[in-house]
């Protein structure tokens, strides 16, 4: 483990957005010291609810809470998928990801339903945008999604 941590930022940085999920990135913090806060700094986390367990349980405000996170540390690219079929209510994305997330150039979205937004969204960043069954409040606000 010593050698590895001697290799530049930049280096494990990228290895680290390399690995599949959140939950592998956050697994490195127990490595060393030096790795403990690294992974706040990675470009790329896929949050996935088959791997973490809580995600099951969780409400929007935990969303909102990840989407401000991903603003903070400048994540270029967020891929979220909920399967709220077991849910007793549907997990609505929250409109902080239309007006928080400006650094994004990558978007997935699957399996997700959209809050309602009358403010215009704000994607300056945006170059690739993924919609797979995706819920929707209207036409309109597709059109602003689109523009």
């Amino acid at each position: 483990m010593y050698r590895i941590s001697e290799l530049p930022d930049t280096l494990l940085l990228r290895v680290l957005s390399l690995l599949p999920t959140a939950k592998d990135v956050v697994a490195t913090m127990v490595l060393s010291k030096r790795w403990e806060f690294l992974w706040l700094s990675v470009p790329r986390l896929v949050f996935d609810d088959q791997d973490i367990e809580y995600v099951k349980t969780c409400a929007a405000q935990d969303i909102i809470v990840w989407m401000r996170a991903a603003n903070n540390f400048a994540v270029r690219e967020m891929i979220i998928e909920i399967d709220s079929s077991s849910c007793a209510s549907p997990i609505i994305v929250p409109t902080v990801l239309y007006t928080e997330c400006t650094m994004l150039v990558t978007l997935k979205l699957n399996k997700v339903i959209l809050a309602d937004l009358s403010s215009p969204m704000f994607f300056p960043s945006l170059k690739t945008l993924g919609l797979l069954s995706v819920k929707y409040p209207n036409e309109e606000f597709v059109s602003s999604l689109l523009s």
